[in-house]
């Protein structure tokens, strides 16, 4: 292994170099990120909300994948889900978009981001779910995703880049 600061090797490097007693001490180490010490009550009960359904006033169907979700998240994060559900989906229960020109995997991480501010993107669906986003008028998950599809491209682009990444995570900035 090579003892460099940007990679893992150097990683490897330190941990060997550690006694049984301090590498035990590192391994029982619970690490909080600021995500997790910021997580509050509200945060917890929309993220069940859209994981569990719970009470949940309609329906959404994409690629034979149902999605129970909430109005009043939905119209009041999105003004998209907002005019269509005061007009053209006021009385549904259940909305079929069979006929959408975007997938399953696209819809929930943009529903996922309604509810949580954050999401996963598998990188192929990076332009599906960036249209989806436009249509839903959520200029800020635009520009959340392109940059951080160009620090990907930077990052992947270095000569420290040594592993593929198949995933963008989205998570509120700090």
């Amino acid at each position: 292994a090579r003892c460099q600061a940007n990679t893992f090797d150097g990683e490897h490097c330190r941990y060997g170099a550690l006694t049984d007693t301090i590498r035990t001490l590192l391994k029982n180490y619970n690490v909080l990120t600021a995500r997790t010490t910021r997580r509050n009550t509200y945060d917890e009960f929309l993220r069940k909300l859209f994981e569990q359904g719970l009470y949940s006033d309609v329906t959404f169907v994409v690629d034979e994948r149902t999605f129970p979700l909430h109005r009043c998240v939905l119209a009041a994060r999105s003004s998209f889900f907002r005019e269509a559900l005061e007009s053209r989906w006021h009385n549904k229960r259940y909305i079929n978009l069979t006929k959408a020109k975007f997938n399953a995997e696209s819809f929930e991480a943009i529903i996922r981001y309604l509810y949580t501010n954050c999401c996963e993107i598998a990188l192929e669906y990076i332009d599906s779910v960036k249209a989806l986003a436009k249509s839903c008028r959520l200029p800020h998950l635009i520009d959340l995703i392109e940059r951080k599809k160009h620090e990907i491209d930077e990052w992947q682009a270095s000569k420290t880049a040594r592993s593929n990444i198949y995933r963008l995570v989205l998570e509120p900035e700090e």
